[in-house]
């Protein structure tokens, strides 16, 4: 017995001995090194080169700092201010987003353009204003249009006017007030018109927040417009129009289309002449948005008409496989990720496998409505019930709509949907 007793414990002692081996052999979960990610992240700049400024993504060819870390003309400026801003052009536009699916750049201009349209004064933005009796001129677009020629208004804006009895225009052309890109009037039907009586979204069948009477909404309609100025002119003059200031305060803006419809902002800025509302439009943050291309890629002679670029042209600016190069017969350019690939089209390895948009913001992919997913793309519609633009904030409204209140649920009463791909606009399919 004492010779099986010994050899069972040698056994025993060997088992153990190789499960301890075992054990030790294998690293625990604590240990284990992290697996590599499958897929490399898609580059946003060149190597050796800033792509963030505060919590604004700088994405080649727009870049920071020296100039081989952008194309030419597309530099921008991070402040030292604390929190740091990223600046276009003269300064005055704070860089908010910058898409390059869209070939857009989202930015914020302090103030009103007009801070006092009855004389000669200082806009908000310090360009000079020049008047004469009852119509006034001032300055605007220069501080983007000015600074580098790829800069162009979007139609995703819209001229915004208050006061009474007001006529303003967005002019192309400061020596030629005939190259009008859009414009609206402004009147006020009683001596008694107030806030209250502006205050009716929907109320003629449209999103917009105004109707005419005491403040106007137009659309740039003609994209790419390139603007210099805004002309203001009053209906009437003498004693009548003394009466119309102090009825309610006159402003103008270009702005995003949707944003002015905003009860904070129209709270801020409707209603009588007072300091309270000049301060505000004097330090308001309004959203513009700006289209962009790429120019000095090709020479002259070798661009191609329509929107197909030359090989030379694509080979030099749409670095990254499965991407494709547009043009706008007017010597900008642009790139885009193909169909099913998402990233940087400017960058070697920028373009990779499709992303889900829908889980982008809505200034990125377009959609203020219903986003749906799909292969290579998604779907953009209006929530039950309502219907209108949904590529605009604010954009779906109801028929009996009186407020900004949604109560969305019947599928029969949906805007047509919009099948959206990687394109240059989401919720605007490519040819």
């Amino acid at each position: 017995m004492p010779a099986l007793t010994m050899a069972a414990a040698a056994l025993l002692a060997a088992a153990l001995t190789a499960m301890m081996a075992a054990t030790s052999s294998q690293p625990s979960a604590a240990a284990a090194a992290p697996l590599p990610p499958l897929v490399a992240p898609a580059p946003v700049a060149l190597p050796n080169c800033t792509s963030t400024c505060g919590d604004v993504q700088v994405p080649y060819p727009f870049g920071l700092g020296p100039p081989r870390c952008s194309w030419p003309g597309l530099n921008l400026t991070c402040s030292s201010a604390a929190p740091p801003r990223l600046l276009l052009g003269d300064g005055t536009l704070e860089v908010a987003d910058i898409s390059l699916r869209n070939t857009t750049v989202r930015v914020l201009r302090r103030g009103d353009i007009i801070t006092n349209i009855t004389s000669s004064s200082s806009s908000g933005t310090g360009s000079t204003t020049t008047s004469n009796a009852t119509t006034t001129t001032t300055p605007f677009g220069g501080s983007f249009t000015g600074y580098y020629g790829g800069y162009t208004l979007s139609d995703r804006n819209e001229l915004v006017v208050t006061g009474c009895n007001v006529v303003a225009t967005l002019i192309g052309d400061l020596d030629d007030y005939s190259n009008i890109i859009t414009g609206c009037a402004s009147f006020c039907s009683s001596s008694n018109t107030t806030k209250a009586d502006i205050n009716q979204p929907g109320a003629t069948g449209s999103s917009k927040y105004c109707s005419g009477l005491g403040c106007c909404q137009a659309q740039i309609t003609m994209n790419y417009s390139r603007p210099q100025g805004v002309q203001v002119s009053w209906l009437r003059g003498g004693d009548d129009l003394q009466q119309d200031l102090l009825r309610l305060d006159p402003f103008v803006l270009v702005a995003e289309k949707g944003w002015f419809g905003q009860r904070p902002v129209v709270d801020q800025l409707v209603g009588p002449p007072g300091e309270l509302q000049r301060s505000h439009a004097a330090t308001i943050e309004v959203p513009l948005v700006l289209e962009w291309t790429v120019t000095n890629v090709a020479p002259i002679d070798d661009r191609f008409p329509g929107p197909d670029c030359s090989p030379a042209a694509a080979q030099r600016l749409c670095k990254s496989a499965n991407s494709e190069c547009t043009t706008d017969g007017n010597g900008g350019y642009s790139c885009q990720c193909q169909d099913g690939y998402d990233g940087n089209p400017y960058l070697d390895g920028g373009c990779q496998a499709d992303i889900d948009e829908c889980k982008m913001p809505p200034e990125v992919n377009g959609c203020f409505g219903d986003c749906t997913n799909t292969p290579g793309g998604f779907v953009c519609q209006c929530p039950p019930r309502t219907q209108g633009d949904y590529t605009q904030r604010g954009g779906c409204y109801r028929h009996d709509e009186v407020s900004r209140d949604a109560t969305p649920h019947d599928p029969r009463e949906r805007s047509a949907p919009t099948r959206c791909c990687n394109q240059e606009e989401a919720g605007r399919p490519k040819p």
